[in-house]
């Protein structure tokens, strides 16, 4: 069985970045260019900053952009540690409205092989680099 924990969230704080309808935005792999474009435009603290930019080395402005939001309290991490509930309404392309929840919490790492945690989704070796110069800026900032 997996091993799960409270842990200590980044929120936003919203007497900085204000309403929480401009600064949050759609999973990256299902927004057009189009949409991209305007979430940027939206608010300098939405979330496509951090997901999504245009720049050649995304993941190390990525770091820096979260390093400067965690500086200006744009972000700010809960006192203490909890389980997060959260429930998700989105509707297909068919029409069909759905509605799934689930929980946020720590997870201690398993070999894969255990069977303990299913992926859910391809990830990018180059994001999950720790050795990374972008890595190392972010660890200054």
């Amino acid at each position: 069985m997996a091993t799960i924990k409270p842990f200590r969230a980044l929120r936003y704080n919203l007497s900085v970045v204000g309403d929480l309808q401009h600064v949050v935005s759609p999973p990256y792999d299902v927004i057009s260019t189009e949409q991209q474009t305007l979430l940027h435009l939206r608010s300098p603290y939405n979330a496509i900053h951090l997901d999504l930019n245009p720049a050649p080395e995304r993941y190390c402005i990525a770091a820096k952009t979260l390093s400067t939001w965690l500086e200006q309290r744009a972000l700010v991490q809960d006192e203490d540690p909890a389980l997060y509930v959260y429930t998700q309404e989105f509707t297909l392309k068919d029409g069909v409205q759905r509605r799934r929840g689930g929980i946020f919490a720590a997870l201690r790492l398993e070999e894969f092989s255990s069977g303990k945690i299913r992926p859910h989704e391809r990830t990018f070796e180059n994001a999950k680099r720790t050795d990374s110069p972008c890595c190392r800026l972010a660890r200054r900032t």
